[in-house]
Protein backbone atom coordinates (compact mmCIF):
# COMPACT_ATOMS: atom_id res chain seq x y z
CA UNK A 1 0.00 0.00 0.00
CA UNK A 2 2.57 2.46 0.63
CA UNK A 3 4.07 1.90 -2.71
CA UNK A 4 0.85 3.75 -4.58
CA UNK A 5 1.13 7.24 -2.11
CA UNK A 6 2.31 9.24 -5.21
CA UNK A 7 0.03 7.61 -7.72
CA UNK A 8 -2.88 8.39 -5.54
CA UNK A 9 -1.43 12.00 -4.76
CA UNK A 10 -1.02 12.72 -8.73
CA UNK A 11 -4.46 11.36 -8.91
CA UNK A 12 -6.27 13.74 -6.84
CA UNK A 13 -4.69 16.45 -8.12
CA UNK A 14 -4.89 15.80 -11.60
CA UNK A 15 -6.82 18.88 -11.89
CA UNK A 16 -4.60 21.40 -10.48
CA UNK A 17 -1.24 19.72 -12.69
CA UNK A 18 -3.81 20.25 -16.44
CA UNK A 19 -4.09 24.15 -15.37
CA UNK A 20 -0.54 24.14 -14.46
CA UNK A 21 0.03 22.36 -17.75
CA UNK A 22 -2.73 24.32 -19.84
CA UNK A 23 -1.44 28.04 -18.44
CA UNK A 24 2.33 26.62 -19.55
CA UNK A 25 1.24 25.98 -22.89
CA UNK A 26 -0.58 29.21 -23.45
CA UNK A 27 2.64 31.23 -22.34
CA UNK A 28 4.75 29.45 -24.96
CA UNK A 29 2.72 29.67 -27.53
CA UNK A 30 0.00 32.73 -27.73
CA UNK A 31 0.99 36.30 -28.84
CA UNK A 32 1.87 38.16 -25.44
CA UNK A 33 -1.37 40.73 -26.51
CA UNK A 34 -3.84 37.63 -26.06
CA UNK A 35 -2.60 36.93 -22.54
CA UNK A 36 -1.75 40.11 -20.90
CA UNK A 37 -4.54 43.04 -21.35
CA UNK A 38 -3.11 45.79 -23.49
CA UNK A 39 -4.44 49.21 -21.81
CA UNK A 40 -6.79 50.36 -23.95
CA UNK A 41 -6.77 53.71 -25.90
CA UNK A 42 -9.23 56.11 -25.03
CA UNK A 43 -11.70 56.82 -28.25
CA UNK A 44 -12.10 60.02 -29.60
CA UNK A 45 -15.44 61.98 -28.21
CA UNK A 46 -17.07 63.97 -31.13
CA UNK A 47 -20.60 66.06 -30.35
CA UNK A 48 -23.14 65.33 -32.65
CA UNK A 49 -26.81 67.63 -32.82
CA UNK A 50 -29.65 65.75 -33.47
CA UNK A 51 -32.72 67.85 -34.74
CA UNK A 52 -35.70 66.37 -34.59
CA UNK A 53 -39.46 67.74 -35.37
CA UNK A 54 -41.39 67.33 -32.01
CA UNK A 55 -44.45 65.39 -32.24
CA UNK A 56 -46.60 67.61 -29.59
CA UNK A 57 -45.61 71.31 -30.02
CA UNK A 58 -44.64 70.66 -34.07
CA UNK A 59 -41.47 72.95 -32.98
CA UNK A 60 -38.07 71.24 -33.72
CA UNK A 61 -35.57 70.05 -31.07
CA UNK A 62 -31.86 69.86 -30.84
CA UNK A 63 -29.63 67.44 -28.55
CA UNK A 64 -26.56 67.58 -28.36
CA UNK A 65 -24.94 64.27 -27.76
CA UNK A 66 -21.22 63.34 -27.13
CA UNK A 67 -19.53 60.25 -27.32
CA UNK A 68 -18.05 57.96 -30.09
CA UNK A 69 -18.97 57.45 -32.86
CA UNK A 70 -19.90 54.23 -32.53
CA UNK A 71 -22.06 54.89 -29.57
CA UNK A 72 -23.67 57.87 -31.44
CA UNK A 73 -25.13 55.11 -33.86
CA UNK A 74 -27.20 53.39 -31.42
CA UNK A 75 -28.33 56.25 -29.70
CA UNK A 76 -29.76 57.83 -32.93
CA UNK A 77 -30.99 54.56 -34.69
CA UNK A 78 -32.21 52.28 -31.87
CA UNK A 79 -32.96 48.90 -32.92
CA UNK A 80 -36.18 47.61 -31.96
CA UNK A 81 -37.51 43.71 -30.92
CA UNK A 82 -39.49 42.74 -33.82
CA UNK A 83 -43.29 40.05 -33.44
CA UNK A 84 -44.36 38.61 -36.46
CA UNK A 85 -48.04 38.89 -36.64
CA UNK A 86 -50.66 37.67 -39.39
CA UNK A 87 -53.65 39.63 -38.05
CA UNK A 88 -53.44 42.87 -37.83
CA UNK A 89 -57.05 42.75 -35.28
CA UNK A 90 -56.88 44.90 -32.46
CA UNK A 91 -52.94 46.07 -32.96
CA UNK A 92 -53.82 49.54 -34.09
CA UNK A 93 -51.24 49.74 -36.15
CA UNK A 94 -51.64 52.85 -38.17
CA UNK A 95 -52.72 54.43 -35.23
CA UNK A 96 -49.72 56.98 -33.75
CA UNK A 97 -50.84 55.94 -30.17
CA UNK A 98 -50.00 52.29 -31.09
CA UNK A 99 -46.91 53.07 -32.54
CA UNK A 100 -45.32 55.12 -29.29
CA UNK A 101 -46.41 52.52 -27.07
CA UNK A 102 -44.52 50.01 -29.40
CA UNK A 103 -41.27 52.55 -29.54
CA UNK A 104 -41.97 52.84 -25.67
CA UNK A 105 -41.70 49.21 -25.18
CA UNK A 106 -38.47 48.56 -27.29
CA UNK A 107 -40.79 46.18 -29.62
CA UNK A 108 -42.33 46.55 -33.16
CA UNK A 109 -45.09 44.38 -34.69
CA UNK A 110 -43.88 43.28 -38.21
CA UNK A 111 -46.81 41.71 -40.41
CA UNK A 112 -46.02 38.69 -42.59
CA UNK A 113 -48.57 36.82 -44.89
CA UNK A 114 -49.08 33.17 -44.37
CA UNK A 115 -46.65 30.79 -45.96
CA UNK A 116 -48.53 29.90 -49.60
CA UNK A 117 -47.48 26.45 -51.00
CA UNK A 118 -48.77 27.17 -54.37
CA UNK A 119 -47.05 30.16 -55.98
CA UNK A 120 -43.13 30.14 -55.07
CA UNK A 121 -42.53 33.48 -55.53
CA UNK A 122 -45.50 34.68 -52.56
CA UNK A 123 -43.17 33.48 -49.78
CA UNK A 124 -44.24 34.19 -46.44
CA UNK A 125 -42.58 32.90 -42.88
CA UNK A 126 -42.61 29.05 -42.26
CA UNK A 127 -44.65 28.30 -39.12
CA UNK A 128 -41.30 26.76 -37.39
CA UNK A 129 -39.68 30.22 -38.28
CA UNK A 130 -42.96 32.24 -36.96
CA UNK A 131 -42.71 30.24 -33.36
CA UNK A 132 -38.94 30.37 -32.93
CA UNK A 133 -38.80 34.31 -33.96
CA UNK A 134 -41.59 34.94 -31.82
CA UNK A 135 -40.56 33.12 -28.57
CA UNK A 136 -36.76 34.03 -28.93
CA UNK A 137 -38.75 38.10 -28.83
CA UNK A 138 -41.43 37.30 -26.41
CA UNK A 139 -38.23 36.74 -24.11
CA UNK A 140 -36.15 39.09 -25.18
CA UNK A 141 -38.77 41.38 -24.20
CA UNK A 142 -39.91 39.75 -21.35
CA UNK A 143 -36.93 40.37 -19.44
CA UNK A 144 -37.20 43.67 -21.00
CA UNK A 145 -40.45 45.31 -19.39
CA UNK A 146 -41.31 42.42 -17.17
CA UNK A 147 -44.19 40.40 -16.22
CA UNK A 148 -47.27 40.81 -18.78
CA UNK A 149 -45.99 43.68 -20.67
CA UNK A 150 -47.82 42.41 -23.50
CA UNK A 151 -51.40 43.45 -21.58
CA UNK A 152 -50.27 46.72 -20.28
CA UNK A 153 -48.61 47.89 -23.85
CA UNK A 154 -51.92 46.72 -25.38
CA UNK A 155 -54.43 48.50 -22.43
CA UNK A 156 -52.12 51.73 -22.80
CA UNK A 157 -52.71 51.72 -26.60
CA UNK A 158 -56.48 51.35 -25.81
CA UNK A 159 -57.08 54.07 -23.84
CA UNK A 160 -55.24 56.07 -26.14
CA UNK A 161 -57.58 55.03 -29.11
CA UNK A 162 -60.52 55.91 -27.24
CA UNK A 163 -59.12 59.05 -25.93
CA UNK A 164 -58.41 60.52 -29.65
CA UNK A 165 -61.44 59.22 -30.63
CA UNK A 166 -60.21 56.30 -32.91
CA UNK A 167 -62.51 53.66 -31.31
CA UNK A 168 -65.66 53.33 -28.77
CA UNK A 169 -65.86 52.15 -25.54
Amino acid sequence: MKKHYFFNFLYRFSYIFFYIFLLFVAIIFLPKNKIFAQPKKEKEKQIMTIKEKSLVTDGSIEMSVIGHKDDLKTVTNPTYTQLYVRSTEGLFLGNGCSEEFQRLYGMEYVVVPPKVKKNKRVSGVSPAKYFWHNLGANFKLFWRNGFFWKSRMLRKIKACSVKIGDIEE
